[in-house]
């Protein structure tokens, strides 16, 4: 592999280049000289594991339970089996990557916390593996006594990190079973469940030690959770919230299991009575992510009026996290939310690959695609009503960033003269939903953000988008030097100039400027260029005006040769190279390159446009396509 090294200590993992054996690793550094510098080191793998196909989500009743296991390792092991505190005969053994058999007699009836790791010892030292925990539930047919069984009895989940707590409910009087989940001794859930295994979706923004119960009648098993705080601070935005329908936590089984909002208990959820409460509704994807899931065919919707007051007045905000799959028609409606009077149109429409924000005169178009997990949002912010000039934007994102707006002005209305509901579901594709809110005002862009990373669906996601956000400086303010800091492998370019050029015929003398690159080379990635032009490029994107326009930077002036037809030639203009050991050209000859195996230039085209007419350099529309 190949990086950057900065000075000072650099760290790389080399975890998944290496195999089980002996492995040889090289480093080798080149400086901007070529000088180059090498070590060697030899790192030995040794493969130490026990894994377990062991099913505990089976009951056994009168019988001896086998358990099988395969341990990993050529070395000589001991197998450790703890059942219900009690350590049984160990298992010593030379077999690797083979299965392996231990019964365990027969138990009496409830459930029994088995408890299997292996040890050895590695060139003088005592090594263990993880443990593997069982919780295996045995009947004896005569026994009336419920039995819970779940061997997360004890565990530790970061804030904010969905956990999915497996768990089996076997009641000799009832099938299905009424079980009682708790937190801290307040019931959270209701359910009715089979002998078959469940999951508990469990998320907790509360730091510290909590008691999760499990119960069914007389009989409640205890589980124990360390929550630990994420090192980051981050609240979502609360202040005006009109709904947050959030699947984690909730079930199929569960006799609430139409959503209500907690603050606002006429906002519910209502589904049709052909909806399939076996495939569709609270499912979990292969990340351990809970979603709320419309199979096609079906429908579901939320009592919230999007547009029954005016946004002009107070502002408003629309957040939706959302996947469609199974797509049979890219036509397809999903998600709709608008007038239901025959000569009006407004509101919100969202199909597979686009969303469509209708006021009286325009709408605002947004795309996306299928088979992702998007999160979509619209901010409209509010306007002076009393003023006929006055005008505002509706903005939507995509992943907290900001995408297409829509300028407007009192002329447009967004109030529904009959306000409707938030319908969702198609007869052509499946709808998940991991997240909707809405807000009765408009949010700030920070808002925005701060609801970005507090909406991430686990713990790691919501550190990775805090910390490569933050590129603020000490007073909070956004500067090109806080962003270089933040981003030491970006190059931040800065430009000092009379005013910014206004078209791609409008070259801006006397302008400067400055390259920072923290990561890159001293000299030849930090330079600074007096005496140039600035001037816009492009046709697309000279329409986007200040915000994203494309930029022809040049300081090729020599006082000689004329540049273009559109610049006239001042003898005494020249332009200065200025590299980041302080080294000048003067004479208009200087020139800079962006790697050590580039052309040197003194004419660099600055692509600023987030979206070019054929999308190519759309940022958004690039993660997609990859």
């Amino acid at each position: 592999m190949t990086t950057t090294a900065s000075q000072g200590n650099n760290k790389v993992d080399l975890t998944e280049y290496l195999t089980v054996g002996s492995n040889q690793i090289r480093v080798s550094i080149v400086d901007s000289f070529g000088t180059m510098s090498s070590k060697t080191w030899t790192v030995t793998i040794v493969e130490f594991k026990l894994e377990s196909t062991f099913d505990d989500g089976l009951i056994y009743t009168d019988t001896d339970v086998v358990f099988r296991y395969t341990p990993y390792g050529n070395v000589n092991k001991t197998i450790h089996f703890v059942l219900d505190g009690n350590e049984l005969e160990s298992v010593t053994t030379q077999a690797s990557g083979r299965i392996m058999s231990y019964t365990i007699p027969r138990q009496e009836h409830g459930a029994h916390l088995l408890k299997v790791y292996m040890t050895a010892t590695v060139n003088n030292k005592d090594i263990t593996s993880s443990t593997i925990y069982k919780d295996i539930v045995c009947v004896d047919s005569t026994n009336r006594t419920p039995i819970i069984g779940c061997s997360q009895q004890e565990f530790t989940a970061k804030q904010y990190q969905a956990t999915s707590i497996k768990y089996i409910v076997y009641d000799p009087g009832h099938n299905p079973a009424t079980v009682k989940l708790a937190i801290d001794g307040k019931t959270v859930s209701t359910l009715t469940v089979d002998r078959t295994a469940q999951i508990w979706s469990y998320k907790s923004s509360d730091v510290g030690q909590h008691n999760l119960t499990i119960s069914c009648q007389k009989i409640t098993k205890i589980l124990t959770v360390n929550v630990e705080k994420l090192d980051i601070d981050v609240e979502p935005i609360t202040t005006n919230l009109a709904f947050d329908f959030n699947p984690v936590g909730l079930s199929n089984s569960d006799t609430n299991r139409l959503w209500s909002d907690e603050n606002h208990s006429e906002i519910a959820l209502t589904v049709s009575d052909n909806f399939d409460w076996t495939n569709g509704g609270y499912q979990i994807d292969s990340d351990g992510s809970q979603y709320f899931c419309i199979k096609a065919g079906t429908t579901a919707s939320i009592s919230y009026n999007l547009f029954g007051k005016d946004p002009k007045q107070t502002g408003a905000e629309f957040k939706l996290i959302f996947k469609t799959q199974n797509v049979r028609n890219a036509s397809a409606t999903f998600l709709s939310c608008l007038d239901g009077s025959d000569d009006s149109n407004i509101g919100l429409e969202m199909k597979v690959h686009e969303a469509n924000i209708y006021t009286s005169t325009d709408n605002l178009y947004f795309p996306y695609s299928e088979e992702d997990i998007i999160e979509f949002e619209y901010n409209i912010n509010t306007i002076d009503t009393k003023d006929n000039k006055a005008t505002s934007i509706i903005m939507t994102y995509e992943d907290g960033v900001g995408g297409r707006p829509i300028i407007y002005d009192n002329s447009h209305r967004l109030h529904q003269y009959t306000p409707t509901v938030i319908s969702i579901g198609s007869p052509d594709c499946d709808v998940l939903i991991y997240r909707m809110k809405a807000y009765s005002a408009a949010l700030t862009d920070s808002d925005v953000l701060s609801n970005f990373v507090a909406d991430a669906r686990d713990s790691d996601e919501m550190i990775n988008r805090y910390n490569r956000n933050q590129i603020y400086n000490e007073n909070n303010a956004l500067t090109p030097d806080s962003v270089a800091k933040a981003c030491p492998h970006l190059r931040v370019i800065k430009i000092d100039c009379p005013h910014f050029t206004n078209d791609k015929k409008d070259f801006v003398k006397n302008t400067n400027a400055e390259c920072i690159y923290v990561n890159g080379d001293s000299k030849l990635d930090n330079w600074k260029l007096l005496n140039g032009y600035v001037a816009g490029q492009g046709t697309t994107s000279n329409e986007y005006g200040a915000a994203a326009r494309n930029i022809d930077l040049i300081f090729c002036a020599d006082g000689v040769h004329k540049i273009n037809s559109k610049i006239e030639l001042d003898p005494n203009y020249k332009s200065v190279v200025v590299l980041g050991d302080g080294t000048r050209y003067e004479d208009g000859t200087g020139k800079v390159s962006l790697t050590r195996n580039s052309v040197p230039n003194s004419w660099f085209n600055i692509k600023c446009n987030v979206a070019s007419s054929n999308m190519a350099t759309n940022a958004l529309g690039q993660k997609r396509y990859n």
